[in-house]
C-alpha cells in the first residue's frame, strides 16, 4: 500500500499499521508518505480519479494533532509516538475512503457540485461535513485504543 516515502519513517511499519487500520470494504488505496514542515502531522484522503491517501510527517514530532476549531472533530488527540499519530491519521482517512466506497459521500464532494451547494445551504453543507469527520474520527480513536 505504500506508494512512497520520502521521510526516514519504517516504511513496513507504516505500511502494516495501513493493513490494521483499514475498514473492510475500504479500497486498497496507494499511500504517499512525505516531511511537513508545520507543527502537527496531518493526512488527506484523495477522491476522484486519482484516489489515495497522503501522509504528511514532522521531522521532529509532537504529542498532540491539533484539529482546532473544525466542525465534527472529537477533539485534539495525544499520542505517545510517532506509531501512534501514524494509526489515528490513517484510520481517520481509511475511514473517508470507506465511506466514499460505500456510497456515504454525498454527490456534492464534485467540485463544481460543491460551490452550488456550499453557495445554496451552507448549514446543511457544514452539518454533512462535520459528520463525515466525527465517524472517521470515532473510527481512528477507535482504532488507536485498540492497536496504540
Amino acid at each position: 500500500m505504500i506508494a512512497s516515502n520520502s521521510t526516514t519513517y519504517d516504511t513496513a511499519a507504516i505500511d502494516g499499521i495501513a493493513m490494521l487500520v483499514k475498514p473492510r470494504g475500504a479500497p486498497e488505496l496507494p499511500i504517499h508518505v512525505k516531511w511537513l514542515s508545520g507543527r502537527s502531522p496531518y493526512g488527506r484522503y484523495v477522491y476522484g480519479k486519482h484516489r489515495s491517501i497522503l501522509l504528511w510527517m514532522p521531522r521532529h514530532f509532537p504529542r498532540v494533532v491539533d484539529h482546532g476549531d473544525t466542525p465534527g472533530y472529537i477533539g485534539d488527540v495525544v499520542c505517545q509516538d510517532w506509531r501512534q499519530f501514524v494509526i489515528y491519521i490513517l484510520a481517520h482517512e481509511h475511514r473517508h475512503a470507506w465511506q466514499d466506497q460505500s456510497g456515504r459521500w454525498p454527490e456534492q464532494f464534485d467540485p463544481t457540485i460543491e460551490i452550488e451547494a456550499l453557495n445554496r445551504n451552507p448549514e446543511e453543507w457544514e452539518a454533512q461535513d462535520a459528520e463525515l469527520e466525527h465517524d472517521a474520527d470515532k473510527f481512528a480513536l477507535a482504532m488507536l485504543a485498540r492497536y496504540g
